[in-house]
């Protein structure tokens, strides 16, 4: 299929320009890539790694279980993206037909944008990161120490219940035990002095039949 010149040059200039788009997208993706991985691997500016130093212990914030299985969805989800893309580019600009300009520009923007730009984005998108990790760490502070002294506070008096329950039931088993011991004296006391009484009424009468 032939294309004139002109339309071949819109194709390549569109398909630069939404390759640009792209990049600056993934870039984008890359802040939540912030949040799932760890800690001390999360920033890479030296400023804002001093700033998180007195706030965060290393390792404190562990690296999440389904990060990986979220960067992998998530790469996956560009993926599908630059593919959908570059078919509707086509089939707007060159009637459907596959033109290899289109992807070729797309790509040469996604590396020009990542070799020039992208490193001063991603340094921005950092800041705008810790800006907004700062914001929600000075919201739910106050909110984490309250739920941390209520959880204290309730632990402390389960426990004051517990030790009372449990000197309840040794005050009971004491008592059912004494009144055990109790009973089985009683059983055997009459039981005792029987036997004695016929013992000594025994030994009478053979002393009565000696006389």
């Amino acid at each position: 299929m032939q294309i004139s010149q002109s339309a071949l040059f819109y194709l390549c200039a569109a398909s630069f320009l939404v390759g640009l788009a792209l990049a600056l997208l993934y870039d984008f993706l890359y802040m939540m890539r912030l949040w799932l991985i760890p800690s001390e691997m999360r920033y890479h500016v030296p400023r804002i790694q001093e700033l998180r130093a007195s706030r965060i212990k290393k390792g404190s914030v562990k690296k999440h279980k389904w990060g990986s299985v979220v960067l992998f969805l998530q790469d996956v989800l560009f993926c599908l993206v630059c593919a959908i893309t570059v078919i509707l580019l086509l089939y707007w600009l060159n009637n459907g037909a596959f033109r290899a300009a289109a992807p070729i520009c797309m790509a040469a923007a996604f590396g020009l944008w990542h070799i020039s730009l992208s490193k001063g984005v991603r340094v921005a998108l950092e800041w705008l990161a810790f800006g907004i990790e700062t914001v929600i760490y000075a919201l739910l502070m106050p909110i984490k120490r309250l739920f941390a002294f209520l959880a204290g506070m309730c632990k402390r008096i389960a426990q004051k219940r517990h030790q009372k329950r449990l000197a309840n039931k040794r005050k009971i088993y004491t008592k059912q035990t004494v009144q055990n011991f109790e009973k089985a004296v009683q059983m055997l006391l009459p039981t005792y002095t029987i036997s004695r009484t016929q013992k000594g009424d025994g030994r009478a009468k053979q002393n009565k039949k000696a006389v």
